[in-house]
């Protein structure tokens, strides 16, 4: 039997919710109920006051998570909580199902601080998944922990266990069966990627790379190259404020890096992560570069036009994006395809104007106040709580108004 996750989540956090005041089920060991109560039956296994939990980066954001073996009925359940009562620490509860009645097989005290990552995935090809599951064990984000499990019917085994920074599960080395990529720490606190198939009950290295020696890792992302390889991009601090991006493919059995790192957008002047800035599924790496008028200038007094390109195996690369953003103010303004590479900035006391690199034509005018210091004749452009962002240009330019967009568009 199949069941809407929409519907069973409320369920079990209204389930935890009365638990809360009517004390403990009477028998949280075991459960005898008809299918359509299993809701209900699942969610009293849950200790009085339970908060659920979600993971932060799991294909799947729920807290309950069913599986159903060979492609019968729902057999185990999965439940992510913390347990106030419990130093807060979060707990993975596991239950399995013969005939119609449930059975607590496991209460497992992780000593994460929450979960990162819980996928139900057959890593090896035999039919039968796995629980992958993954918490953070720092508020840092990073030094995370990872433990595969076996489902048997005594309950679960552990299988394989990593620590990581980031993780990928993915097909890397095109078998039909998936991967781990993981970002992990060695002993000299320096970083590696490495790929991992689970076979016989264990992880492998399949191939390790080391990231660049210098470099403080920061961020990942996952995705795949513009000609379709699937990669893993890294991004870590330089010196003071500069940032690296390292690109990694799994290609002819080995992992290596695509691209030269000096260049201009691998290697920029100050923080960029790589994302999937079109949702397409390729991640651009972002880089900067000073525009004209700027050269001579110190580099806290630049205003730098962003560049997202998105980069093949080869090396080679195309850029997707130009874009000045303001970050104090958070807006960004995007530019044309043919005004690349031909757009420079003008600074005012309160806004910017854009100009042509070729006679200084306006391309585009902003400025910002109070709402009721607003000019009346001034076109609005968007704003936020406490500022409006207006133009006073009269005159159709290049870069449109539709060109305009604060920073939280971006990330709903």
């Amino acid at each position: 039997m199949k069941y809407n996750m929409k519907k069973l989540i409320p369920l079990l956090l209204t389930g935890a919710i009365l638990l809360t005041g009517c004390g403990k089920a009477e028998n949280q060991n075991t459960t005898k109920n008809q299918p359509q109560d299993d809701a209900a039956s699942i969610g009293g296994f849950l200790p009085s006051g339970s908060e659920l939990l979600v993971p932060q980066k799991a294909g799947k954001k729920q807290s309950i998570y069913l599986n159903a073996q060979a492609g019968g009925e729902n057999k185990e359940a999965f439940l992510l909580y913390r347990n106030p009562s419990d130093n807060r620490q979060a707990h993975l509860l596991y239950l399995t199902k013969e005939k119609d009645t449930w059975q607590k097989k496991e209460d497992i005290e992780t000593g994460f601080l929450g979960f990162d990552t819980f996928e139900l995935i057959d890593l090896d090809g035999d039919g039968a998944k796995e629980a992958i599951v993954g918490g953070t064990v720092s508020e840092s984000g990073h030094d995370n922990q990872l433990t595969i499990y076996k489902l048997e019917k005594d309950g679960l085994k552990k299988a394989g266990e990593l620590s990581y920074d980031a993780l990928s599960i993915e097909d890397y080395t095109d078998d039909k069966i998936p991967d781990l990529m993981a970002i992990t720490k060695k002993q000299d606190e320096t970083r590696a990627a490495g790929l991992y198939s689970y076979k016989a009950g264990a992880l492998t290295l399949i191939s390790q790379i080391d990231l660049d020696p210098q470099g403080m890792f920061e961020h990942a992302a996952f995705g795949t190259l513009a000609d379709g390889k699937k990669a893993l991009y890294a991004d870590s601090g330089l010196g003071a404020h500069s940032m690296l991006t390292e690109i990694i493919v799994y290609n002819n059995g080995t992992l290596s890096k695509v691209g030269d790192p000096s260049d201009s957008v691998l290697l920029k002047p100050y923080p960029l992560y790589s994302r999937d800035l079109n949702g397409d599924g390729i991640i651009e790496v972002g880089g900067m570069y000073s525009p004209k008028g700027y050269e001579d200038a110190a580099m806290a007094e630049i205003p730098f036009i962003y560049t997202y390109q998105d980069y093949k195996l080869d090396g080679s690369f195309q850029v997707v994006e130009e874009r000045y953003a303001d970050n104090g103010q958070h807006f960004y303004i995007s530019f044309p395809r043919e005004l690349y590479e031909g757009v420079t900035v003008k600074r005012l006391d309160d806004g910017v104007e854009l100009l042509s690199t070729q006679g200084d034509a306006l391309l585009f005018q902003v400025k910002w106040a109070s709402k009721e210091a607003v000019p009346a004749d001034a076109v609005l452009l968007a704003s936020t709580k406490d500022t409006a962002f207006y133009t006073e240009s009269k005159s159709e330019t290049k870069i449109p108004a539709s060109a305009f967009h604060l920073m939280e568009e971006e990330l709903n």
